[in-house]
């Protein structure tokens, strides 16, 4: 820790209630679907932000530059919620990135990242924040003014410290939803993008006109549940050879994954070889209010008869390619096929081969299969030879989907589908 500088502007505090948990307070929109009660409206007003807006890159979302002379206040405070373990919250410097500050999660836990002229470290711990509950962030310094110590408390209890002296002299910056340095400059890497929601905000003291003109089309649900949702404008991909090789002699895929689709229909997986020749479709068909799964495997059709399932109720999906055959299985029913050439489809999935979940991908067109066919919906874990995906981790994801978050359903015969809206008590948000 010696020789290392550490935003001396800044302290930390994560802070919850005597319960650890944030009441919801805000309008109610409502939409009923099948008898289930799904909120997927996108919020209004400025006092709510999903941080998760792009999937790459790290150009911030939203930018705050203050004169240090001019600060009324060196305090800054927001409500935070999330289920994804790792990510960036916010991001903050001085003297235009001569000392920088990253909060961010991994893990779960808070980290800190703290940097200096080319000098950077990482301190981590504290409680568990990705369990999907509002808690309350504080930063604000410690010392004279913009000097002396950065501080981590959660609970009241102090958990990270660091410190160096700076002089107050120029500007702040503020950034959310990504940072003004290069991830290169971090001493341990994280995976910046962030599917959580801000909302209650006080920066600096500062009005919120920064945050007012901003373009999203993610909104914050009010009830969450785990997983990832696909709104039905994209997919994500991953390559063959981010799995391990598994067994040699005996080798087989197998992929599991929940779902819960807001519609019986769509591509919910294809994968392709490297020269773009489908190996394999799973899609979903609903017809005449008959419900059906199909899986094509080369010269392999299996269709599942599925009893129409309601939107709030989630569907378990297993499906294995073997020297044994094609497995397709719910926890309704199951199918199986021979598969005539399994070496050759081993084969061209060692090649590497493409899995897009959620759609079919675009150099699939005009081979017969359905243009983009997106899926919409919540699909739960999503392994794959025994590993959990991560979608922030994918080659390729579109900014339509959540990565650690769906809309929550709910059965009811009468209810409202709820989203945060702009908080009718303003008490921590300084007026504009």
């Amino acid at each position: 820790m010696q020789g290392i500088g550490a935003l001396s502007w800044l302290a930390v505090f994560l802070a919850t209630s005597s319960t650890g948990l944030l009441q919801d307070h805000g309008e109610i929109h409502s939409e009923k679907v099948k008898g289930c009660v799904r909120a997927d409206q996108p919020a209004q007003g400025p006092q709510l932000l999903n941080l998760g807006q792009r999937w790459k890159g790290t150009k911030p979302l939203a930018e705050l530059r203050v004169k240090i002379s001019e600060l009324t206040s060196v305090e800054s405070s927001f409500e935070f919620r999330t289920f994804d373990p790792e990510g960036l919250i916010i991001y903050g410097d001085v003297q235009e990135k001569a000392e920088w500050f990253i909060l961010a999660l991994r893990s779960g836990i808070p980290e800190m990242h703290i940097g200096k002229t080319g000098v950077s470290l990482t301190v981590s711990g504290g409680p568990l924040l990705n369990d999907g509950q509002w808690h309350r962030l504080l930063l604000k310094s410690t010392g004279r003014f913009l000097a002396q110590l950065v501080v981590l408390e959660v609970d009241g209890k102090v958990i990270l410290n660091a410190g160096l002296h700076s002089p107050p002299t120029g500007h702040i910056r503020l950034a959310l939803g990504g940072m003004l340095i290069s991830t290169s400059e971090l001493f341990t890497e994280l995976l910046p993008p962030m599917d959580g929601c801000i909302r209650r905000w006080n920066w600096l003291n500062q009005n919120s006109s920064w945050l007012q003109d901003l373009s999203t089309s993610k909104p914050c649900f009010e009830h969450l549940s785990q997983g990832s949702y696909f709104s039905g404008a994209g997919l994500a991909s991953f390559h063959s050879q981010d799995f391990p090789p598994g067994d040699v002699e005996n080798w087989m895929l197998t992929i599991e994954m929940t779902v819960r689709p807001d519609e019986w229909k769509g591509s919910l997986l294809v994968i392709t070889s490297k020269d773009h020749r489908p190996l394999l479709t799973l899609t979903m068909h609903e017809k005449e209010g008959s419900q059906s799964l199909q899986l094509d495997v080369k010269e392999v059709s299996l269709v599942l008869s599925h009893r129409p399932v309601r939107s709030c109720l989630e569907t378990s999906l297993l499906l294995r390619v073997s020297a044994h055959g094609v497995v397709v299985r719910t926890n309704q029913s199951e199918e199986r096929g021979e598969l005539g050439d399994f070496a050759a489809w081993k084969q061209a999935w060692e090649e590497g081969t493409t899995l897009s979940f959620g759609g079919v991908p675009e150099l699939l067109e005009g081979t017969g299969f359905p243009g983009q066919d997106y899926f919409q919906g919540c699909v739960g874990k999503i392994r794959v030879q025994g590993r959990e995906l991560d979608l922030d981790s994918a080659h390729y994801k579109h900014d339509s989907i959540w990565s650690h978050s769906c809309p929550e359903w709910t059965e009811h015969s009468q209810g409202d589908s709820k989203l945060l809206q702009e908080p009718q008590n303003r008490e921590d948000v300084a007026s504009t």
